[in-house]
């Protein structure tokens, strides 16, 4: 009888550890992949590093001038290049972000700017690319004082946004 119950314990515990597996399987698989989940929150003066953006397309360039009109050359990358950026404050956000319907929508990538430490972005990075024939807004936000962006306190600066719709 004692090797019956001893064979009924093994068959329980080989149940429990696969099943355990399974477990941590699914949890490593819903956790391990933010690059499919767009982030509110960023560190710095980029948005986090994701696989794709070891992509090797060229940049994004966006002239800003400041009349508020925007050139593009040229298309679908990870990274918006910046020129001629007129910054409406000392400190704050840059964001690229979509735009439809004159509706801003998703936010693609923020760079920080700040006149005091000298820290004028030369481009923003992308969470994914842009789309050809896409457009995209640049809109500016200040900073809450933590140096971390969070589009929840954040707030943007100004009402007129600048497109340009990505070649």
């Amino acid at each position: 009888m004692s090797e019956q119950t001893m064979t009924e314990e093994n068959k329980k515990t080989i149940v429990a550890f696969i099943a355990g597996l399974l477990i941590g399987g699914l949890l490593v698989f819903i956790f391990a992949n933010p690059a499919d989940r767009e982030e509110k929150r960023v560190d710095g003066n980029t948005v986090p590093e994701t696989a794709e953006e070891n992509s090797d397309t060229p940049n994004e360039d966006v002239t800003k001038q400041p009349e508020n009109k925007t050139e593009v050359v040229p298309t679908t990358n990870k990274k918006v290049s910046l020129s001629n950026v007129t910054f409406p404050a000392d400190a704050g956000w840059v964001g690229i972000r979509d735009y439809e319907g004159g509706q801003l929508t998703g936010l693609l990538g923020v760079a920080r700017f700040n006149k005091a430490e000298n820290l004028t972005p030369t481009e923003v990075t992308l969470l994914r690319p842009t789309v050809s024939g896409k457009t995209y807004a640049i809109v500016f936000y200040s900073d809450n004082g933590d140096k971390v962006f969070d589009l929840a306190t954040d707030a943007q600066v100004d009402a007129e946004v600048s497109s340009f719709v990505a070649r």
